[in-house]
C-alpha cells in the first residue's frame, strides 16, 4: 500500500485516518487501535485517543431507536397505503348530453347508474300536471271563442 501524503484522505473513521497520517500504513498500530476500541470499557478513551465501542446500554439504545423507526414506518405505510394524491389528476369518461323535447319536472327516473339503454327507451317520466293545465286553458279559450262566435251570429241579422 502507498504511504499517505499529509492532508490526504484515508479510509475508515476519524481516528483511523489520524493514525494513518501519523504512523503511515503500519498495520500493527492500526489493528492495535481497533482492538483497543473493541475491548475497552464503554465510554472510555483508548491509548490512541479513540472512543471505545458503545456498551450494552448503547446497543439497547440503538436497537430501541431502530425499532421505533421501523414502527413509525409501518404505521405510515398502513395509514397512507389506500390514500391517493396527485397534483396532475385526470379522469377518463364518456359524457353524453341528454336533452328533452319538452321542459318539466321529473317525476320518476326509470334507469339506474351505468345501465345500458337503447335509443327509444324511456329514461324519465315528466310531471303531466303542467301540460294538463295548458290543455285545459286551451280548451277554455276555444270554448270562449266559440261562445263569442255564437253571440256574434245572433246579433247579426
Amino acid at each position: 500500500m502507498k504511504k499517505l501524503k499529509p492532508g490526504a484522505r484515508a479510509p475508515g473513521d476519524r481516528v483511523t485516518r489520524r493514525l494513518l497520517l501519523e504512523y503511515g500504513n503500519n498495520r500493527r498500530i492500526r489493528t492495535t487501535c481497533q482492538r483497543a476500541r473493541r475491548f475497552a470499557p464503554a465510554g472510555t478513551r483508548t491509548r490512541f485517543g479513540a472512543r471505545a465501542a458503545p456498551g450494552l446500554a448503547g446497543q439497547v439504545r440503538h436497537i430501541c431507536g431502530a425499532a421505533a423507526i421501523a414502527a413509525a414506518a409501518l404505521w405510515a405505510y398502513l395509514h397512507y397505503r389506500y390514500q391517493v394524491s396527485s397534483d396532475d389528476a385526470q379522469v377518463d369518461g364518456h359524457i353524453t348530453a341528454v336533452a328533452p323535447k319538452i321542459a318539466g319536472n321529473v317525476v320518476d327516473v326509470l334507469v339506474d347508474d351505468n345501465q345500458p339503454v337503447k335509443a327509444v327507451q324511456v329514461l324519465v317520466r315528466i310531471d303531466p300536471r303542467d301540460f294538463q293545465a295548458r290543455v285545459d286553458m286551451a280548451k277554455a279559450a276555444l270554448m270562449q271563442a266559440e261562445q263569442q262566435l255564437r253571440s256574434a251570429r245572433v246579433v247579426v241579422p
